[in-house]
């Protein structure tokens, strides 16, 4: 399903996105480690500090982003989401979450594994009324 780490390694934000718009990032604190990226808003792509060049972590704001890019980088990844999808249509593509937080009332996020070898953390944030608004797709070590 998903692309394998040496190909996620490779991709960048202005692959996707008019890089006009991306802000470059030093030194960003995130899950207790410290990252080199890009930016545009909260869509944010990282790299590990001491491995400038190997993309780990991505996310994507649905509701920022334009929408063309967003299908773009979902079908890169291998992974079969739609902006907007309903909790149950994400249930049915990437199976039971390993885990379901929620720290506002209009919406949750839903914790997956998936991969060869569940390699990657995937975490889905569906909101109520808009559904699938966010990703984050980071290199399980």
């Amino acid at each position: 399903m998903l692309l394998s780490r040496q190909e996620f390694a490779k991709l960048r934000l202005g692959q996707f996105f008019p890089t006009e718009t991306i802000t470059r990032l030093e030194n960003w604190e995130f899950m207790g480690r410290t990252w080199i990226g890009e930016a545009i808003g909260f869509s944010e792509w990282l790299c590990p500090k001491d491995s400038e060049t190997e993309l780990q972590s991505l996310a994507i704001d649905f509701e920022v982003l334009p929408r063309n890019g967003c299908k773009r980088v979902l079908a890169t990844l291998g992974l079969p989401l739609e902006p907007g999808m309903s909790e149950d249509s994400v249930r049915n593509v990437l199976g039971e979450p390993v885990e379901v937080q929620q720290f506002v009332s209009d919406r949750k996020s839903l914790q997956f594994k998936c991969g060869t070898g569940d390699n990657y953390a995937v975490s889905c944030t569906i909101k109520e009324t808009a559904g699938l608004s966010y990703l984050v797709v980071m290199v399980v070590h």
